[in-house]
């Protein structure tokens, strides 16, 4: 039996690949990044021979293990200081690389902004890494394992967040980046109550991605109009009660606390 076509344009097979791909990443996120820190993690040990003896030489006790976690720790937050803000200026650092959409519609920014940010977490999470296994070997599972085990996850949950950067990048370009980009946005300010944008809405977040560059590299000002325009189009489009309450038909009455919640989005979007 002939399978029957469901996407009948190359556009529409080519979103229905991106929507399968992110579904599988979603799921085995976990298994697909710990292989690729895997094999970056070979490529370094690779290209890295000239250790110093200082690096060679094992801890002896129980304390130099925790005090490597504490300074790998300290020195990453003060290279991050603040997450937010430190993807904030990740992401400008690399708009001031994307060509413009309109004369290269296919070309994209420096992705080495964010192989370098990746490159820096993991020498930090190597070093909190050693000090956790010579925890491990001298306690065991214990409270102190633990708590040194918690700061190693934060690092490489921030290290999963650049690569999810890189995997938007990879999929689709600058513009998938600035539709995931303006689509966590909205899901932080509670603006849009879905995970997952439809194809038309990130389509329209796409018709953005100059503005967005010039935004991102222009004063507060600049920016808060980028922002004004882009949410007075979104919500033109879809407004709040669409977003919020799509099951419910547009000629039937919300319920007190539906009005009040509707209210609550309008004013926090304004």
């Amino acid at each position: 039996m002939v399978r029957p076509t469901i996407h009948k344009t190359h556009q529409d097979r080519v979103q229905a690949a991106r929507d399968k791909h992110r579904r599988h990443y979603l799921k085995c996120r976990e298994v697909i990044l710990a292989k690729r820190r895997q094999v970056r993690q070979e490529k370094k040990a690779c290209q890295v021979n000239d250790l110093s003896d200082d690096e060679d030489e094992p801890m002896e006790t129980l304390q130099d293990c925790i005090a490597m976690v504490k300074y790998a720790k300290d020195d990453f937050m003060t290279h991050i200081k603040a997450p937010r803000r430190f993807f904030n200026l990740l992401v400008d650092e690399y708009s001031k690389t994307m060509p413009d959409p309109e004369l290269y519609p296919t070309g994209s920014g420096d992705r080495s902004v964010f192989e370098r940010a990746i490159t820096n977490f993991e020498d930090f999470l190597d070093r909190a890494n050693r000090g956790l296994d010579g925890i491990l070997q001298m306690c065991g599972v214990c409270d102190k394992w633990r708590a040194a085990e918690g700061i190693c996850k934060f690092m490489r949950e921030m290290i999963g967040m650049v690569e999810d950067i890189l995997l938007h990048l990879a999929e689709g370009g600058d513009g998938e980046l600035a539709a995931a980009f303006i689509e966590d946005l909205f899901a932080k300010t509670c603006m849009v109550s879905i995970a997952v944008l439809m194809h038309d809405q990130r389509d329209m977040l796409k018709t953005f991605l100059s503005a967005f560059k010039i935004a991102r590299s222009g004063s507060v000002e600049e920016q808060d109009d980028f922002w004004e325009n882009v949410y007075s189009h979104w919500f033109t489009t879809w407004p709040e009660r669409t977003v919020h309450f799509a099951d419910i038909p547009d000629d039937q009455a919300l319920s007190g606390l539906q009005e009040a919640l509707l209210a609550e989005a309008i004013r926090c979007r304004r």
